[in-house]
């Protein structure tokens, strides 16, 4: 498995590439198409294309800007279950998750993702609602047998911290990275990006 967690210094390295320009020009593609054909509860006043743009690059950049046929799983894709935000937090919509079933559809990218969390969804795409604090919470996936695995702003999240202490991205980290490792395929590569820039 090849760990690539980015910080804002390494992600400043990687700025202005080509896979920024593509990235951002699918995710404007995908929030007209979404606007046009969408479910109006979606939240699109805060639709967050800068933070999409920028873990989209990343998933680029690490492969080559070739998703096709891959396996992707997204840990705290995030939830449309407003009762998990959290007081005082700001939502956090599956959009990634939701881009992925739309790239994945309108360019037959044959992608088999999944993503997890916590809280309950009504979504098109593969999700299973999971607390990722389980030890074994991954343990329904088939051992070495996902291409990509991708945990943005997860173990910094304001809402895991609220509910499970100051220390809960360590302690998030710690159970996640052992399973982690067993679900990749031994190329496969884990992305993380931690910190808002």
């Amino acid at each position: 498995m090849r760990v690539a967690r980015y910080s804002p210094e390494k992600l400043l390295k990687i700025s202005g590439c080509a896979d920024y320009f593509e990235a951002w020009r699918l995710l404007e593609e995908f929030k007209k198409y979404s606007l046009e054909n969408e479910s109006p509860a979606w939240s699109y006043q805060n639709f967050p294309l800068a933070q999409l743009s920028i873990n989209l690059k990343l998933m680029f950049f690490e492969t080559k800007s070739n998703l096709k046929e891959l396996s992707i799983v997204e840990l705290g894709c995030g939830t449309t279950d407003s009762s998990d935000q959290g007081i005082g937090h700001a939502p956090s919509f599956p959009w990634m998750s939701r881009f992925l079933q739309f790239y994945n559809q309108q360019y037959q990218m044959n992608l088999k993702q999944l993503g997890l969390d916590n809280g309950f969804q009504d979504e098109k795409y593969p999700y299973r609602q999971i607390d990722l604090m389980d030890p074994n919470a991954l343990g329904f996936i088939e051992g070495h047998s996902i291409d990509l695995v991708v945990a943005f702003q997860l173990f910094n999240s304001p809402i895991l911290h609220s509910t499970h202490g100051t220390n809960a991205g360590n302690i998030l980290w710690s159970n996640l990275y052992p399973q982690v490792n067993r679900i990749l395929k031994p190329e496969a590569i884990y992305i993380s990006r931690e910190t808002d820039i």
